[in-house]
């Protein structure tokens, strides 16, 4: 059986004697959340294709190098007099040599750009994982006040029954405290219900086949982050990067494209039989089969016609125009978001730093109070389990807000690409 940590307010709960039921994360691989990001970063399907896509663009740049195929050419026949005559051709032709070197610049932009597509899958890969591993954190430390409070409520519900039974207590109030249990017992199985779903969502972004949940913690953690003034930070954005890397990439192909505007050469090799009599320095000689006539050819294809060329350059123009545009576009939300989450992260962070400095500390003593005025019969149970509701509900907003501030971090994290 694993061993179950307890935070520091479950084991405050057990101390002043309060019997708690605590599920075990059975059968369950529990990972840290630094784990769990390896492990989808590692096997997620999305970050498996854009490895794919890399190893692709990287192959096909030898590609850049595309001599046009060879041409063989046979001719037979009475070519020069009434005897067959065999001879055969040779030609190849070739872009212009700088087209080679632009088409290369351009499968290495692209094998930039499946790069940058690979950065933005993993960033917001991580940004899943974390906000899911962090929640499902926060679903467990809330289990355990859930758990606790049904405990309390139990305990209030058979004093309740006692206290109408012997006349004590109205109606009414027996009523609520059984309404009040059952509530509680609602919201655990609805707590347990979103840990299930939370912990599905985590194997499916860790894309694994077996279940896993997160590491009991101490206490659920508040992640630290150092947030600049500026929005220089937001240089290492993935999606940002991607954005404006677009303009260079179709820039090059661009260069490839006014490049076929260039002319194209051709080289050629010929070589035949011409069977018969050929006068040779005035004289009569025979020439047969084995003698040979060999010579070279040379060509140019000389674009004239390029309107059509032209006006698909403009259009690649406009193109890297519109990638401007989309690039500036982004990066001008990109920093109206990181302004809106940093707002948000500080208004949060100054609601822990309440909490941490006197909410929690106040919830201590007035439950402090409320055990000792119990056991010396200040106030009876009913008293109690108020005074106890008080200390939840500030440990509940608390919580609440612990979640919101951290998934706020995620928030910041993910925008400047960390």
């Amino acid at each position: 059986m694993k061993k179950i940590k307890l935070s520091p307010i479950l084991l405050l709960l057990l101390l002043i004697g309060v019997p708690i039921s605590i599920k075990a994360q059975e059968d369950s691989t529990l990972l840290t959340i630094d784990k769990a990001v390896d492990i989808a970063l590692d096997k997620n399907g999305s970050i498996q294709v854009s490895h794919y896509e890399i190893e692709r663009q990287k192959v096909l740049k030898s590609t850049a190098l595309n001599i046009d195929k060879t041409n063989f050419d046979f001719s037979y026949g009475q070519i020069n007099t009434v005897e067959n005559d065999f001879g055969f051709t040779i030609n190849q032709s070739f872009q212009f040599p700088t087209v080679y070197g632009k088409q290369s610049k351009l499968a290495d932009a692209k094998v930039r750009n499946s790069e940058l597509q690979l950065t933005v899958s993993e960033n917001e890969l991580k940004k899943e994982v974390k906000s899911v591993w962090l929640h499902l954190a926060y679903l467990h430390e809330r289990e355990e006040l859930l758990l606790y409070q049904d405990s309390i409520y139990d305990r209030f519900n058979d004093a309740s029954k006692v206290r109408y039974e012997t006349h004590e207590a109205s109606f009414l109030e027996q009523a609520n405290a059984e309404v009040q249990l059952m509530e509680i017992q609602l919201e655990l199985d609805q707590n347990d219900a979103d840990i299930n779903i939370y912990k599905n969502k985590l194997q499916t972004l860790l894309n694994i086949d077996y279940v896993v949940d997160v590491v009991a913690t101490k206490d659920l953690e508040k992640r630290v982050i150092e947030i600049r003034a500026d929005t220089f930070e937001l240089s290492d954005n993935p999606m940002l990067n991607y954005f404006l890397y677009q303009t260079a990439l179709i820039e090059q192909e661009k260069a490839v494209q006014k490049s076929e505007n260039l002319p194209e050469f051709r080289v050629g090799y010929f070589n035949i039989s011409m069977i018969g009599y050929q006068e040779v320095d005035n004289k009569s000689r025979y020439f047969g089969s084995t003698d040979r006539f060999t010579g070279v050819s040379f060509g140019i294809d000389i674009p004239i016609w390029f309107k059509a060329n032209t006006e698909r350059v403009k259009a690649t123009e406009l193109e890297k125009m519109k990638a401007e545009a989309e690039a500036n576009y982004y990066q001008t939300q990109l920093i109206g978001e990181f302004n809106r989450v940093v707002q948000e992260y500080r208004k949060l962070k100054s609601g822990i730093e309440y909490y941490e400095a006197k909410g929690l500390p106040q919830a201590v003593l007035i439950l402090d109070d409320a055990q000792k005025s119990f056991e010396q019969g200040v106030i009876n149970y009913v008293e109690f389990v108020h005074s106890v509701d008080a200390v939840l509900v500030i440990r509940y907003r608390y919580l609440q807000m612990l979640n919101e501030y951290n998934q706020s971090v995620i928030a910041v994290e993910y925008l400047i690409g960390r």
